[in-house]
């Protein structure tokens, strides 16, 4: 641990970001800001406000005593790590895609691409959203220990850290600075983006001011300092774990994923196996080397399939090229042909190997995608093609499909032939009796099913109904060992409830289950001898998370009287919110909220097995 100074006041957080805020991102001197009253701080402030990093007010004051909140924090972070350079917007297009609804229900007044961006380069995560963003702790003014949990994430650091031994600390306050937060506090502290306060104390529950958040951010700017590079994913070697990235103008980034490259895709951490060619790229070089490859799939108009009919050049048109396009239900190659344009950076492979426009051969299946009426990416197969895999899916509407998940992990939708050989478990048997979870063998002719070889597998769960869905194709989730797991049921389940043949129409969420499953499907549903389902619906008077209870006050539907009861609720037992559908904690309940409580009387006592927040 190195000595700490009593002078610097390290700590992270965003500037006057306040929705009626008009800024001046500019301005060099601020007159609340000199040498005489901030002179540890002018130089970060002057610095930080000329990139635009960190702003003032309209009437030319930065007001530097000022705290800075939660949300405020996370949006200066996200400029610190280039939510405002135009070669990673890719990555924050990428997670509104992915995490929008989580983002949308918290209804920001500002800061949602800053925060798509942070989920998007995994700094934060999705159950992180409701501490940072949420109405009742968006406003919180930071704290110093908060502020380096977040300087941590912010260095891609948080990982490693967890996985390290205790630090011991030098700070005379060590024991005031939260458990959990000890280990970050000691790696920004070596990493000197923050130091101790007078008398050698770190002063982990003091607030953090827009002058101290100046500091620490112009360190952690000359800490990152990132440059970016994009592209599209043309090959990867699994073996030589090389990676090349096309570029405009057929320039190519090659570069090998070593053990200190940080590699996502869509914010979750993945390895050289993970990356599939034609995926967008952003390269991130710190100190001129790389350091981490941000992956997320091509923002696509459309992925077009047919087969390969021939190219041509021109001056006006550059390089195009003619295939018999196959509609969405197209059980057949049709003779139509369609012409498309390539991009200059079109990434071209045959037979998944990175190749030459020239070597694509007339007739060959291919699969082109298509961004902004351009062909970004052509992958072209032989006109036949055998795979292994797992049927992830039976579609019916609006045509029968299958969706299938290859051994290499790639997921696709076939249609299958009119004249279409399919076996399962030995038997000729007809295309319908194919189940959700059969491991299959796949012969298609330009991704149209052939012939289909299929095996099932038998095996029983035991669980709580969580959610029952009555379709065309019903569902059925079950928890089971703390987990939610959602499966099909055939429309001929044998159903059987306290010993009485039922109907899926029968089924409550909240009865204790057994389900019979071939392969993912399950074909027999009975309840669990001896358990009497039981659900009262009231208001929460009492909270004792520690010991898992609830107390609730409810009408018995039986006697019309007013009830208070004793709620225990199982450490594996599912607690939701109706509004969002989001999965939440005991602490989420709180005294006031309107519930469902659903769950069994086991020797006098109702034990929960299911809660569901109303309101």
């Amino acid at each position: 641990m190195k000595k700490q100074t009593k002078k610097a006041f390290a700590v992270i957080t965003a500037a006057a970001l306040s929705v009626t805020m008009s800024i001046s991102a500019f301005a060099a001197k601020f007159p609340d800001v000199t040498e005489k009253t901030y002179p540890w701080a002018l130089d970060a402030i002057e610095s930080m406000a000329d990139e635009g990093i960190i702003k003032g007010y309209e009437d030319g004051s930065f007001n530097p005593a000022k705290t800075v909140s939660k949300l405020e924090s996370l949006v200066l972070i996200s400029r610190i790590l280039g939510v405002n350079n135009e070669k990673t917007s890719r990555i924050v297009e990428a997670a509104w895609d992915v995490y929008g609804e989580d983002i949308a229900e918290y209804e920001l007044p500002y800061g949602k691409d800053e925060i798509a961006y942070l989920l998007g380069k995994n700094v934060i995560s999705v159950d992180e959203l409701e501490e940072y963003i949420d109405a009742a702790h968006r406003d919180d003014a930071l704290k110093r220990y908060e502020v380096a949990i977040l300087l941590t994430k912010a260095m891609d650091a948080e990982a490693a850290l967890k996985a390290e031994l205790a630090t011991g600390l030098q700070y005379a306050d060590t024991s005031d600075i939260p458990a959990n937060a000890k280990k970050y506090v000691a790696y920004v502290s070596d990493q000197e983006l923050m130091q101790g306060m007078e008398d050698n104390k770190f002063a982990p529950n003091d607030t953090v001011t827009r002058a101290q958040a100046a500091v620490v951010l112009h360190k952690l700017k000359n800490t990152t300092d990132y440059e970016f590079k994009t592209g599209i994913v043309s090959a990867v070697d699994q073996t030589t774990r090389q990676i090349k990235i096309k570029e405009a103008e057929d320039s190519i980034l090659s570069h090998y994923i070593t053990a200190d490259t940080i590699v996502r895709y869509n914010g979750t951490v993945i390895g050289i196996n993970d990356i599939s060619v034609g995926y967008d790229a952003v390269v991130t070089y710190k100190s001129g080397k790389l350091y981490s490859v941000d992956f997320t799939d091509a923002l696509i108009d459309d992925v077009i399939k047919g087969a390969f009919s021939g190219s041509a050049n021109s001056t006006a048109k550059g390089t195009t090229i003619t295939v018999n396009v196959i509609g969405e239900n197209d059980t057949q190659l049709p003779s139509e042909k369609t012409t498309f344009k390539l991009s200059d950076e079109c990434v071209i492979t045959y037979n998944n190997n990175t190749c030459a426009l020239a070597s694509i051969k007339a007739g060959s299946y291919v699969k082109l995608t298509v961004k902004e009426g351009i062909v970004t990416v052509l992958e072209a197969q032989n006109k036949e093609n055998t795979f292994s895999g797992r049927v992830d899916e039976v579609i019916l509407e609006p045509v029968y499909k299958l969706r299938i998940e290859a051994n290499g992990g790639e997921v696709d939708e076939y249609l299958l032939n009119s004249e279409v050989k399919v076996t399962r478990n030995g038997k000729t048997v007809s295309v319908r009796e194919v189940l959700a979870g059969d491991t299959v063998s796949v012969t298609t002719s330009y991704g149209i099913i052939k012939s289909l070889v299929a095996t099932s597998r038998s095996s029983a769960k035991t669980g709580i109904i969580k959610e029952v869905i009555i379709s065309n194709t019903p569902k059925l989730t079950l928890t089971y060992d703390g987990v939610d797991t959602t499966y099909y049921v055939t429309t001929d389940a044998e159903i059987t409830l306290s010993g009485v043949k039922s109907t899926f129409y029968d089924l409550r969420v909240g009865q204790a289950t057994t389900i019979k499953l071939d392969s993912d499907t399950v074909v027999a549903i009975e309840s669990a001898a001896g358990d009497e389902v039981v659900t009262w619906a009231g208001t929460v008077t009492l909270v004792n998370s520690s010991y898992g209870l609830i107390q609730l006050e409810f009408t018995d539907a039986v006697t019309g009287q007013t009830r208070t009861e004793s709620v225990f609720v199982k450490d594996k037992a599912t607690i939701v919110d109706y509004a969002t559908q989001k999965t939440k904690k005991l602490s989420a309940v709180t005294p006031g909220m309107k519930v469902n409580v659903t769950g069994t009387m086991q020797t006098g006592l109702f034990e929960a097995n299911t809660v569901i927040i109303i309101g």
